[in-house]
């Protein structure tokens, strides 16, 4: 048993595509895909009890050695996994479930792809990474928190101090420039989009209020510097004008999806997630990507993307559809999507044309015993308040 691509993304050369704790980096080629390189995560869960007892000998003056502590019945399961990959102009970063670390690597220009530069842990598990220039990475955790990380530094071992922070789960964050100033633009489960001077963070510049259920999903196209689209667990989506804070547009995915059930384009066989007995559920926005004039939406548990075209305002162009439910996609710099779905394949096509779709098979995905569980592939949907985890 084969565990999918959870995480993708890409640059002019490169796919990075991540299969529970490996991520592999494809060359990209017109209708393949060629393995360059992998790396896979081997941190144990032993090891690191066995170094947070060995912190706490060190750090103070104890009768007796405390025992490592061993999880109990009923624990939750703890995966080893890579939950996000990001690229950057020099960096692919990670951020890594099992010891909460960010994991940076730099791309080279050789045959080796890239080099592990540096590992930082945190207090709480990264969720979400950008980058504010060349040097720094800005990481939101699922406690509500940002924090700033030079990944040209050692890894540091004294606490972080957050930059800035949400009184709920933070779920994404972006950087934008306005006028020569710097920005954070941070989104959370309690329906709020923040932004941010930056490196002055205790300077709110605007809050922005639209959403009505959680926001998963931030993007601020590079083409058109001053909008922002954000998505989350509403049947519609956002496009702002972020540098003023006004709404510009409501956009309602859900009637787009329910026509497609009607069409029979989408079944319950294939999408069985958002369906209950017969009927479609409440949607959310997994993910927002954006590529010169185009963006493309995906849904948790649905087989197909969405794709609008920024005109005189943001309008439905098309939609690709696979055969499985998608869990991750990427364009690159040329113009193609490559789509990881939950199964053992990819798919590459161009984000227009009429060109075919290209089906992979990469031979080396993780391989998983059949009692080994899969990583939690469709968790945004559990971010809707009142929702069974």
């Amino acid at each position: 048993m084969k565990h999918p691509f959870q995480a993708i993304a890409s640059n002019a050369e490169y796919v990075f595509a991540v299969s529970k704790n490996s991520i592999h980096a494809y060359r990209i080629h017109s209708d393949s895909l060629e393995l360059a390189t992998s790396w896979t995560d081997e941190t144990d869960q032993r090891t690191l009890l066995k170094e947070q007892q060995d912190q706490k000998i060190k750090e103070g003056n104890l009768k007796k050695t405390p025992k490592i502590p061993v999880p109990g019945p009923g624990a939750p399961p703890i995966y080893n996994f890579i939950r996000t990959v990001n690229v950057f102009e020099r960096y692919v970063v990670l951020t890594v479930d099992m010891d909460k670390s960010v994991v940076v690597f730099e791309l080279t220009n050789d045959e080796s792809v890239w080099r592990l530069l540096k590992r930082q842990r945190f207090p709480k598990r990264p969720d979400s990474v950008t980058m504010i220039d060349d040097h720094t990475v800005l990481m939101g955790d699922k406690f509500g928190d940002v924090y700033a990380m030079d990944v040209s530094s050692p890894p540091q071992t004294e606490a972080f101090k957050p930059v800035l922070g949400h009184v709920s789960m933070l779920t994404s964050v972006c950087s934008a420039t306005n006028n020569g100033r710097q920005y954070v633009i941070s989104g959370d489960r309690d329906e709020h989009i923040r932004v941010t001077n930056y490196p002055k963070t205790f300077v709110i510049d605007k809050w922005l209020f639209g959403h009505k259920e959680f926001v998963s999903s931030l993007t601020v196209p590079k083409k058109y510097g001053n909008v922002l689209v954000s998505g989350g667990g509403d049947d519609y989506f956002c496009v702002w004008d972020w540098t003023d804070g006004t709404l510009k547009q409501k956009i309602e995915y859900g009637k787009q999806i329910e026509n497609y059930f009607k069409e029979g384009i989408l079944s319950p066989e294939v999408c069985p997630l958002i369906f209950k007995e017969g009927a479609l559920v409440e949607l959310c926005i997994t993910l927002i990507v954006s590529h010169e004039d185009f963006l493309v939406v995906t849904i948790e548990g649905c087989n197909i993307a969405l794709i609008y075209k920024f005109e005189q305002e943001l309008v439905f162009s098309h939609y690709l559809a696979v055969d499985e439910p998608i869990l991750s996609l990427t364009i690159t710099p040329a113009g193609k999507i490559v789509v990881g779905t939950d199964s053992e394949k990819l798919y590459l096509r161009s984000l227009v044309g009429e060109d075919q779709t290209a089906v992979l098979i990469p031979e080396n995905l993780t391989e998983i015993s059949e009692n080994s569980p899969k990583m939690p592939l469709y968790a945004t949907s559990h971010l809707r308040k009142g929702a069974m985890f």
